[in-house]
């Protein structure tokens, strides 16, 4: 008996011990601070498997923004006209610049940004997206490298003409009517739960235009302050946000469109937002602080959000399920039932006369299984083709009258990989240089 007596409370004990345990780690993961100088013991102690899962899963992984090159994919070059891309890619301590004419794979000039030249924890600098560029007429060029507080303009030859440090800068450059860029930036911003508990930063993208001339910033308007004036403060502080995986990032603003001229929907002036994380575009008008639509509709985490012409939008549709990289198949299956396509992403237009969906080119991508999960840009050429950038598979195409007139990987392929393209700019002439 005495022995039956020992045994449970030796169980009884351990049980106990373990109890405390598992609320000294739920406690410390959760931001307490009651253990005092246990706090951090424990803390690396409770997360150690996972960052022995995490080192070997990066022992079979790829470089950042390195892809394994598809030995069926075919490259193609049809074009019987020159068409421009400004692209980036990096080379041991700088990133590389290049103008260069789709048609004959020339290239016209190349800048460079240096490990000198950048701002910011060094460690960073090999990983940032040196993305979307943006080509000027005197042959010099506006950059940013993603995530880093690195806005820069480089003349021809690569020397530094300004360069802001001072805000997080991500996602696209775009060009207005009146020879301002705007930018997306973010800022944290302290919010706190009910019941109270340690507080949560979120991330607020910023509106932000820029002076090209200076680099210095003449107009703000944080989004989340933008959603809350006009009425919708479900978008910055619903319900459903303490559940998002990605934790901070309610909006994550990814494109800021410029309207460069007056139509019968929009003003000149105008803005169209793409939040990926609401799978909603917005057209904005800065004159007046009013959001003037929200469009949703066939289409999930988008990304370049492009005017086609008076009352026509076109969006890149990732086709990205919730904050998966890759659809699983229980997605696949309920998305049957439901008509929707996943693991190929399209071209949607949208028609602001009647509130219309169309989805341009649709046999081609799913020819060509263009998907890319992340990122992705698009281009409607004048003569009415499309130029697609597939960030995440390092591939671009070009499709014309239902067939594939151009499709290669955008950086040269090395050792069986290649690096993706960072949001290329597309030019169909070069006119506008040293007007």
């Amino acid at each position: 008996m005495e022995k039956i007596v020992i045994v449970s409370s030796k169980i009884i004990l351990i049980i106990a011990l373990l109890n405390i345990f598992a609320w000294s780690v739920y406690h410390v993961n959760d931001g307490g601070k009651k253990l005092g100088f246990l706090t951090q013991p424990i803390q690396a102690f409770s997360t150690f498997p996972q960052t022995v899962v995490n080192v070997f899963r990066s022992l079979d992984s790829l470089p950042p923004y390195q892809v394994r090159v598809d030995d069926d994919f075919e490259e193609i070059n049809r074009l019987d006209h020159d068409l421009f891309s400004l692209n980036a890619h990096f080379e041991s301590n700088k990133y590389v610049y290049e103008l260069s004419n789709l048609k004959t794979d020339s290239i016209l000039n190349s800048w460079s940004f240096t490990k000198e030249q950048y701002y910011g924890p060094s460690e960073w600098f090999p990983i940032a997206y040196p993305q979307n560029p943006i080509l000027l007429k005197d042959m010099s060029m506006i950059g940013m490298l993603y995530g880093t507080k690195n806005l820069f303009r480089l003349d021809k030859s690569s020397n530094i003409i300004w360069q802001d440090t001072s805000r997080y800068y991500h996602h696209s450059l775009n060009m207005s009517h009146d020879n301002y860029i705007w930018a997306s930036t973010y800022v944290n911003i302290i919010t706190t739960r009910s019941p109270p508990k340690k507080p949560i930063y979120f991330r607020d993208d910023v509106l932000t235009k820029i002076d090209p001339q200076t680099g210095k910033i003449v107009f703000e308007k944080p989004l989340s302050e933008l959603l809350i004036s006009n009425g919708y403060i479900n978008l910055v502080h619903g319900y459903a946000n303490q559940e998002e995986s990605d934790g901070v990032d309610l909006f994550h603003l990814n494109d800021i469109e410029p309207i460069l001229s007056n139509g019968k929907f929009w003003m000149q002036g105008d803005l169209l937002l793409s939040l990926r994380n609401r799978s909603m575009i917005i057209h904005y008008r800065p004159e007046t602080d009013k959001i003037l639509r929200i469009i949703s509709g066939p289409f999930l985490a988008q990304h370049d959000v492009d005017v086609v012409s008076d009352g026509k939008i076109s969006i890149f549709n990732n086709n990205r399920v919730a904050t998966n990289a890759l659809a699983s198949q229980n997605d696949i299956e309920n998305a049957k039932k439901t008509n929707l396509t996943l693991n190929i992403s399209n071209i949607v237009v949208y028609d602001f006369l009647d509130s219309t969906f169309s989805t341009p080119f649709l046999d081609l991508f799913e020819t060509e299984n263009v998907y890319t999960p992340r990122q992705g840009v698009h281009t409607f050429l004048k003569n009415g083709s499309l130029f697609v950038e597939s960030t995440e598979t390092g591939k671009i195409y070009i499709f014309d009258d239902n067939k594939v007139i151009f499709k290669k990987y955008a950086n040269k392929p090395s050792g069986g990989t290649t690096e993706h393209p960072h949001w290329m700019t597309i030019h169909e002439h070069l006119n506008f240089l040293n007007q």
